[in-house]
């Protein structure tokens, strides 16, 4: 009997089981580093701000803070964004729970069950080009864009081309552990902060 072929057979098997092992583990490994409906891999800063320039369909839960000179105002939102209808919700405060703003295509509908009340606009793109939707900040990232690093977060901010006062830039927190945005802050013209946006929950695709 010839042992040393049975030996060397055993180290060979050895040898695959072990590299097999390696593959599944790298395979596993890439794979949660993917982001959902992205073939990205976040891995720096480049990543990041390629990933959020393709954030073009998403679900959300939002808390929304407005300021003002004497005070604050939250909101709860749901927003849906997708390549055929982006619609938004508020849920809080009660007074205007269910106010609905719906586009579709250039018409946009604004509606609120409670109150019976329903109202059309054919051929208006406006009305959702607005800076607390995800995508139209992905949409105005560009070259220009400035990075900040902060501990687990990165901060990628832009300054709007529009003469807007109280909406002159837009601030997105980016949490690199989660990779997910977590927050959008919309500052006026001496970078304070007029509009603070939470992603409490997000779902990208």
């Amino acid at each position: 009997m010839n042992f040393n072929f049975f030996k060397n057979k055993y180290i060979l098997i050895s040898l695959i089981f072990v590299i097999l092992i390696f593959l599944i583990f790298f395979i596993i490994f890439n794979y949660k580093n993917k982001i959902t409906g992205n073939t990205i891999s976040i891995k720096d800063e480049e990543d990041i701000i390629a990933y959020v320039k393709n954030i073009k369909q998403y679900k959300a839960n939002l808390l929304v803070t407005v300021y003002s000179n004497k005070n604050e105002n939250q909101y709860e939102i749901y927003q849906e964004v997708n390549d055929k209808k982006s619609i938004q919700i508020v849920n809080k405060p009660k007074e205007i729970e269910n106010l609905t703003i719906e586009k579709e295509e250039n018409n946009v509908k604004i509606k609120n069950t409670n109150l019976n009340l329903e109202k059309i606009y054919t051929n208006y793109t406006e009305c959702f080009s607005n800076l607390l939707f995800l995508d139209s900040f992905s949409n105005e990232l560009n070259n220009n864009v400035k990075v900040y690093n902060e501990a687990d977060n990165l901060i990628l901010k832009i300054e709007h081309e529009n003469n807007n006062t109280y909406g002159k830039y837009s601030e997105l927190t980016f949490d690199k552990k989660v990779n997910k945005p977590t927050k959008l802050e919309i500052k006026d013209k001496n970078q304070k902060t007029t509009i603070c946006i939470l992603y409490t929950d997000i779902e990208i695709n």
